[in-house]
């Protein structure tokens, strides 16, 4: 097999890598340059000056490939986090299709797929470009204690399982404990257990409202047609929010299961934010 046959399934700097790794005609200087740059701008202009040099990563050849577990959500509980103080307990049935979770502005959606997305992934994308913003409201205003995220999962050939994440009263957004326990087994640190690292940086759990509507659209209409579509529902909502009408669900979001399909939020029948 080639590097490029299974590109499609793993991260761009691993292909890269290892493709540099593979080609005899490039010489040792010309792949540290694109090891710098795979790094940063700084690494490679720290290569240039003569600084430093780049780090040589393992080659993935040589790395032990995690395999994902299969799961789909069963819950995900949550308290003292964004929008929701006291905790709060979404119930969701784990089977395939899609799950839509109803409900009038600011009664909690957004905030139970953020919290969903940080005990996955550790980070918010919606708010990655936003980092102040993020840091300083993360945690609610009026019952910021317990602060704590419950993820509960139905696991492939294995008992039920729960990601949790806490803060204690007086801590930083990443200064949380992340844990996963399988049954009444021991919690272990962090999700890696789960094999779900690699997964969820190929394939983001939550994806706002426009790129799930996007998605949708380039599976049923191709790419031509998906364009235009797209374009028109854009000039859509600006229309609406010239005219004073609704036009929020820009940052609606979707849970996509971690290869198995599970929620999607929604709004008097759309997905919506």
């Amino acid at each position: 097999m080639t590097v490029a046959d299974n590109a499609v399934d793993r991260p761009l700097v691993d292909v890269v890598i290892d493709a540099i790794d593979a080609d005899n005609d490039l010489s040792d200087e010309v792949k540290y340059y694109v090891l710098a740059a795979l790094e940063g701008p700084t690494s490679l202009q720290d290569l240039l000056d003569g600084v430093s040099t780049p780090h040589v990563p393992e080659s993935s050849a040589d790395r032990t490939v995690e395999e994902p577990v299969g799961a789909f959500l069963t819950s995900v509980g949550v308290a003292g986090f964004r929008g929701i103080g006291p905790k709060a307990r979404l119930e969701l049935h784990p089977a395939p299709g899609i799950t839509v979770v109803s409900g009038r502005n600011g009664s909690g959606k957004s905030s139970f797929a953020e919290a969903l997305e940080f005990a996955v992934t550790g980070e918010s994308y919606r708010w990655k470009n936003k980092a102040s913003l993020w840091a300083d409201s993360w945690r609610n205003l009026h019952h910021g204690n317990p602060c704590e995220v419950r993820v509960g999962l139905t696991v492939e050939g294995s008992e039920p399982t729960v990601v949790g994440v806490d803060w204690t009263a007086d801590a930083e957004l990443k200064s949380c404990t992340t844990w996963t326990q399988v049954g009444k087994q021991k919690r272990s640190t962090g999700t890696d257990a789960l094999g779900w690292k690699t997964a969820v940086e190929l394939h983001r759990p939550i994806l706002s409202y426009d790129e799930l509507g996007k998605a949708l659209r380039l599976r049923a209409f191709g790419p031509a047609r998906c364009d235009r579509e797209t374009s028109r529902t854009r000039r859509d909502h600006g229309s609406r929010e010239a005219t004073g009408g609704h036009a929020e669900g820009h940052e609606g979001a979707a849970s996509a299961g971690f290869g198995q399909p599970a929620s999607a939020e929604s709004q008097s029948g759309r997905v919506d934010r």
